[in-house]
């Protein structure tokens, strides 16, 4: 009732088609999401970087296996930051993993190659994906909601949509 004759104004435009086809009559505007270009370029050190809330949802534990055997075999690190209900159990799990708690990413920003984004739930458009690119990282991101419409595959960055891709 409250929406009926608001407009909608969402940084995804898959939110815009869901809502769309659910039935919504509203107004609705497309503003893509965007972070502060001031941002430093990072110095490419053999690490991945991966940011957020360690839950089911945001889809770490399904990537961070093949992540640090990956990163065994090449010489490179893993780099974890946030928190959450599964960050004492994926540390436990993969010691390989360095797991740095809630801090600012952006020092790591500035010194990682790689950035993955494994939400398994579509968000509209995760900063951090824009964060990274911003920093000019690599980004790895799962093909769902937003993340398919700011990483352009195999230009700007990777898509995957199953963890046989991701290790590819």
């Amino acid at each position: 009732f409250c929406f009926r004759s608001a407009a909608v104004v969402s940084p995804a435009s898959w939110l815009i088609a869901y809502s769309k086809n659910i039935g919504y009559q509203n107004q609705f505007y497309h503003i893509p999401p965007a972070v502060s270009a001031d941002v430093s370029t990072t110095s490419y050190q053999r690490n991945i970087l991966w940011v957020g809330e360690i839950k089911e949802s945001k889809g770490l534990e399904s990537i961070l296996g093949p992540m640090v055997d990956a990163t065994k075999k090449w010489d490179w690190s893993v780099t974890i930051l946030g928190d959450g209900p599964d960050r004492t159990r994926l540390q436990a799990q993969y010691p390989d993993a360095k797991f740095m708690g809630h801090v600012d990413p952006s020092p790591f920003y500035q010194r990682s190659s790689i950035l993955v984004v494994s939400s398994i739930q579509p968000e509209t458009g995760p900063l951090v994906l824009l964060e990274g690119m911003a920093a000019g990282l690599c980004v790895i991101g799962k093909q769902v909601g937003g993340v398919k419409e700011i990483i352009a595959d195999q230009q700007d960055g990777l898509l995957y949509d199953s963890i046989e891709s991701f290790e590819r």
